[in-house]
């Protein structure tokens, strides 16, 4: 299974994507893939969506993307995660400097996870997509998210579809909007925002 092809990938240099979505990993394989992924140099993207690898599993990967200097996409929606998975992933944001897009959909990541990566925002300048679709991020990650775009100067989407934000933080994302000049597109569908929070 995963250990068969984490082996594989240890010593293989050519390949570019791996996509793996909707399997059983769980977090042993992730603890296979996160081995092969510190020491692989040729995987750009690697798609682990749906595979009940929860936040240990997740702190592998991590602790593996602190190492790696080639992957520019990771997708761990639907993976259990958490504000655990989360802040482990937003330590990790702050020193990685290839990555370009993560996905997190699903996670049951509310306001302390989600606000610890809006928090790595502000000092990380690689990242160009991040995905949390699906979440709890309420108003009070919203705000750091808009404290983020005052500073940073790479990410191009944000993806908040399907969480908590209310009038309060999409207050805060407005006003970080007339000073952004970098991000191209913000998702906000399907959350709380009534008419005073219309951007």
């Amino acid at each position: 299974g995963a250990k068969n092809l984490a082996a594989a990938l240890s010593v293989n240099q050519t390949l570019k994507a791996v996509h793996l979505a909707g399997n059983k990993i769980r977090e042993e394989g992730a603890n296979s893939l996160a081995d092969a992924i510190k020491v692989n140099k040729s995987l750009r993207e690697i798609h682990l969506s749906a595979n009940k690898i929860g936040s240990e599993g997740i702190e592998s990967l991590s602790n593996a993307l602190e190492i790696n200097k080639t992957l520019e996409l990771i997708d761990l929606s639907e993976n259990k995660g958490g504000d655990e998975g989360a802040i482990r992933i937003a330590y990790t944001l702050k020193v990685n400097r290839n990555l370009k897009r993560i996905t997190l959909r699903y996670n049951n990541i509310g306001d302390e996870g989600a606000g610890r990566l809006a928090d790595a925002g502000k000092v990380n300048h690689t990242l160009q997509k991040i995905d949390l679709q699906g979440n709890r991020v309420g108003d009070e990650s919203a705000t750091k998210f808009a404290d983020a775009l005052r500073v940073n100067t790479s990410l191009r989407e944000l993806n908040l579809q399907g969480n908590n934000i209310g009038d309060d933080g999409v207050e805060s994302l407005s006003g970080a909007l007339k000073t952004n000049q970098t991000l191209a597109k913000i998702n906000l569908k399907d959350n709380r925002i009534g008419n005073k929070g219309s951007i």
